[in-house]
């Protein structure tokens, strides 16, 4: 895995991780950041690079920065 890879991969870990410690499902999760399952699962996965608008919403429904989301 290259360093981008990593990083996603983190960024997906972190965001899996808040999401369950706030008690949300990805189905939950997804509707109140206005996506797919399947794209948060995707997220989560570290298999997509998020736009800087998502990782705003992200960040908003985690009640968090986008900054604590991509300190690597």
């Amino acid at each position: 895995m290259d360093d981008m890879g990593r990083r996603l991969a983190t960024l997906g870990d972190r965001i899996q991780s808040m999401r369950v410690e706030a008690g949300h499902t990805q189905q939950r999760f997804a509707d109140m950041i206005g996506t797919s399952q399947s794209y948060l699962w995707k997220l989560e996965a570290g298999r997509v690079n998020a736009s800087v608008a998502m990782l705003c919403r992200v960040a908003d429904a985690l009640e968090t920065s986008v900054s604590s989301l991509i300190d690597f």
